[in-house]
């Protein structure tokens, strides 16, 4: 994975973590929760992001630079939130 252009908080151990900062809500099944965003801080303003969306345009980059996709996890707590990212990407 050393062609791919991703800036590790900790490059000799290859897993980070992005935690969402909006408040969760209950799916429509009322059974799980789901957090559709989060807040992304760049420079000087912050940009309100789908968390699904964040997660495809790094899955993208770790793809393109030729990770196969049996060396990407992505841990979910929620089953909703599992069924709306396997729906975005």
């Amino acid at each position: 994975m050393e062609g791919i252009d991703f800036q590790w908080p900790r490059p000799d151990i290859r897993v980070f973590f992005n935690t969402c900062q909006e408040q969760e809500e209950m799916s429509g099944s009322g059974t799980s929760y789901l957090n559709t965003y989060f807040n992304i801080e760049i420079l000087l303003f912050s940009r309100l992001w789908t968390e699904a969306s964040e997660i495809g345009r790094i899955v993208t980059r770790f793809v393109s630079g030729g990770a196969k996709s049996q060396q990407i996890g992505i841990i979910i707590p929620y089953e909703e939130q599992k069924k709306y990212l396997t729906k975005y990407i």
